[in-house]
């Protein structure tokens, strides 16, 4: 019959796309491991801020102020804390004077390059896969030594 798909080729189908995906994933891994890749992506400063200070140091998690990466599948959507997240441990107006903006931040928004605009990422997708930890730093490195 013509219109009826023999289950073999369907089995084949299924195999190669099992395979396919073994073969991307694993070659992800290696290139990673390997160096191939960059052990970190693109980032624009902002803000002077110390991400060893925060996270090794103090001991606070990724999540704890960009917790809305989880929610998020577009790559140029930025996961830079609220000045309210700050503010729930720097509450000191020596700290935050209003006068004098450029303690904190670098750069106005407008020079930042918007150059992944078409471009979809789900961080959620990606923890798991190929024997990723669930850590930020496999792929955000350098981050955390600034």
């Amino acid at each position: 019959m013509r219109g009826r798909i023999k289950p073999e080729r369907i089995a084949r189908v299924v195999i190669s796309f099992a395979l396919a995906s073994i073969v991307l994933s694993t070659g992800c891994a290696l290139l990673l491991k390997t160096g191939w890749l960059p052990d970190r992506f693109p980032s624009y400063e902002t803000h002077h801020y110390s991400h060893q200070l925060h996270i090794k140091e103090v001991g606070l998690d990724c999540d704890f102020c960009h917790d809305s990466i989880w929610e998020s599948n577009n790559a140029n959507e930025k996961h830079t804390p609220p000045m309210e997240t700050c503010l729930l441990c720097h509450y000191h107006k020596r700290q935050f004077n209003e006068k004098d903006c450029q303690n904190c931040h670098i750069v106005p928004e407008a020079k930042i390059p918007q150059v992944l605009t078409a471009l979809h990422f789900s961080h959620e997708q990606h923890l798991g896969i190929a024997g990723m930890e669930e850590s930020c730093d496999v792929c955000h490195v350098s981050n955390l030594t600034s």
